[in-house]
This record gives C-alpha cells, sequence and structure tokens, in this order.
C-alpha cells in the first residue's frame, strides 16, 4: 500500500492568500483552511427553536450504570493525542474503574439539566490531504475533527438508548444499510442484485440512477433534524440534550502548536462525534417514503439509488416522476446532489 508521504509531515506552503502572497505561517495556514470550512457549514442558525413536548410512545429511560461506562471507558484506543479538553483517551482506559462512579454522575446531571459542557461542544480540525491534485491548493484539504472522548462515551450510551428504540417500534427504513448493526454496503449491494437477477431471468431490463449528497452531513439543517426526533418519539430530555449539543459549537483549526480563530458551524452534523452518523441516518430516513412504491430506492448513508424495471414508456415515466420526487425531497430537506457523481 502506497503511504501518504503528507500524513504525518506539516502543511506545507500554500496558495495565494487575498493579498496574493504564499501563506508560509502555520497561523496563517489554520486561519485559510477556517475561512474554507467556515463557509460550507454556514447557512443556518446557531440556535435551534424547539418544543419538547413528547406523547407516549418514546425510548425507555437513559440509565448511566457506572459498570456500563467502566466497559465503555476501557474500549477506548490507546491514544496520546489530546482532545479539546486536554484528557487523552489512553488516560481515561487506564482509569476507567474510578472515573466510572464520577462519570456517571456528570452524565447523569447533563442529560437532566440539559446543559452541555462547552469543551464537549469544541472540536480541533486537522486538515487532511485529499491525495488529489496539487497539495498546495488548501482545497484539496478536507476536515478531521478531534472532539472530547468523555462525551463520545456519554454518546455512544445515548446512541444505543435510540438505536433500541428505533429497533423496537421498526422506525428505520428498510432500505437503509448505513450506520446499523449487522448491515453494510455489501448487503446493499447484494439486495439489489438479487432484484436485478430475478429481472434479467424473466429478460427484462432494469434502469438504475445513482444519487450522491453533496457535502451532505454538514448541510443538516438542526430545526428540521430535532422536528423529525420528535416525529419519531425521541423523549424530550434526549432532544433538549442534543439541541444544546448541535447549538453554539466552536471549531478551530489545528495545524502544529498553531490554531485559527474560532468559527460556530450553523448546519450539519458534528463530525468526530458517536452521534453523528446516527442523526444523520435520522435525518434522512423518511426519504424511502417520498418515493413511489413501485420503484426500489436503496440507501447507504449519503449515498442511495433508485432502479425500476422497464418494460414499457409508462415505467420510463414513473422512474421520472420518482427521481423528480427524490429532488423535491432533497429541496425541502435543504440538501443538494452532487450533480456531478449522479450516474444512470
Amino acid at each position: 500500500m502506497k503511504r501518504n508521504r503528507f500524513k504525518f509531515s506539516g502543511i506545507p506552503i500554500l496558495n495565494e492568500s487575498e493579498e496574493g502572497d504564499p501563506i508560509v505561517l502555520d497561523t496563517d495556514k489554520a486561519n485559510k483552511f477556517k475561512n474554507i470550512f467556515e463557509e460550507i457549514v454556514s447557512g443556518g442558525k446557531n440556535n435551534i427553536q424547539a418544543s419538547f413536548e413528547v406523547k407516549d410512545g418514546y425510548q425507555e429511560e437513559i440509565i448511566f450504570e457506572p459498570y456500563i461506562i467502566e466497559k465503555l471507558l476501557k474500549k477506548l484506543p490507546n491514544k496520546l493525542s489530546h482532545s479539546p479538553e486536554n484528557i487523552n483517551q489512553y488516560f481515561l482506559k487506564k482509569c476507567a474503574t474510578p472515573l466510572a462512579l464520577p462519570l456517571s454522575i456528570l452524565y447523569e446531571n447533563t442529560l437532566k439539566t440539559g446543559i452541555v459542557p462547552e469543551l464537549w461542544k469544541t472540536a480541533h480540525i486537522l486538515p487532511i490531504f485529499k491525495n488529489k491534485c496539487s497539495v498546495n491548493d488548501p482545497k484539496n484539504y478536507r476536515p478531521i475533527a478531534l472532539t472530547s472522548p468523555t462525551c463520545r462515551v456519554f454518546e455512544r450510551i445515548i446512541s444505543n438508548n435510540i438505536l433500541e428504540h428505533l429497533n423496537k417500534h421498526k422506525l428505520i427504513a428498510e432500505e437503509q444499510f448505513g450506520f446499523l448493526p449487522k448491515s453494510s454496503c455489501t448487503l446493499q449491494i447484494l439486495s439489489s442484485m438479487q432484484d436485478w437477477y430475478n429481472s434479467l431471468d424473466r429478460k427484462i431490463g432494469t434502469d438504475v440512477i445513482y444519487f450522491d449528497f453533496e457535502k451532505a452531513f454538514d448541510k443538516v439543517d438542526h430545526q428540521i433534524l430535532i422536528r423529525k426526533l420528535q416525529e419519531i418519539k425521541i423523549d424530550s430530555l434526549t432532544i433538549r440534550w442534543i439541541a444544546n449539543f448541535l447549538s453554539n459549537r466552536s471549531h478551530i483549526v489545528k495545524i502544529g502548536d498553531h490554531y485559527s480563530e474560532p468559527f460556530l458551524p450553523k448546519t450539519g452534523v458534528p463530525q468526530g462525534t458517536v452521534l453523528g452518523p446516527l442523526l444523520f441516518l435520522i435525518y434522512i430516513n423518511d426519504l424511502p417514503e417520498h418515493i413511489p412504491k413501485n420503484i426500489k430506492v436503496k440507501l447507504y448513508a449519503d449515498d442511495f439509488k433508485l432502479y425500476s424495471e422497464i418494460k414499457t414508456e409508462k415505467d420510463c415515466i414513473e422512474l421520472q416522476g420518482a427521481i423528480n420526487s427524490a429532488y423535491s425531497w432533497a429541496k425541502n430537506n435543504r440538501l443538494d446532489f452532487s450533480i456531478s457523481k449522479i450516474l444512470m
């Protein structure tokens, strides 16, 4: 396997700044990346306005048992890198037993009050080269977020509870294969291929359209997400905590020992968190409901495909109608498709 030679080195000189000069100093590089990354997540509001009244039928009460917390702490990787709260995972892992009880008290209090510690909402952003085009172009880097490990343990407990609720009440669309236990991209492909082979056996062609959302995780509208959490009857304490968790987050680009000015992402599920992928799954969970029943849809994370047997012109018209429905759903949920990645 070819090693990325930029993985462990510093960021090289970047293309010109607004003043037309090459960007040499790490602080200036960090602020350049800050401006680029901030632009992606600047389309919403920092504060979420929502009512947290929930009817009967929501998920089971969340209990923070010290033995569960201890078990999760011991599963942390042996990493010495520091998070924004200046605590490394190796320390938490080695001190799992004495930390379990005080953390259980902290976790219970943060959920009951809805107050999220500020450092739990802070992320250090590392620019990683995408391995394409020029290494000197700052637009060829993607952000990787380092977040609080103590918060991620809390998120794991919340996430497991929400997943249990979704599975118990069969709330996850059966067309979704991403971010779920005992599911995978391979299963999604096998499921689709079975349908296609069945059509081929009957000598019927199938048209398939592949879609890809553009920066979907960064574009999630927080207000819409909260409404969807309420619709699937997540309890009011959890929703209030998640609303606080998403609001007024602080991202700081880190290059070596140098930091950018902080910026506040106004949209998106937080990268580098445990809850982020699950929240995104919930956000797009109702997409299949907007596709006609005679058109098949299969999702994996932020990618999905529509397909249908084509025997007559009417079948083509119905498939086009499904495409139009997908576009309407995306528009209503403030997501965009990556046009260059749509394939047929």
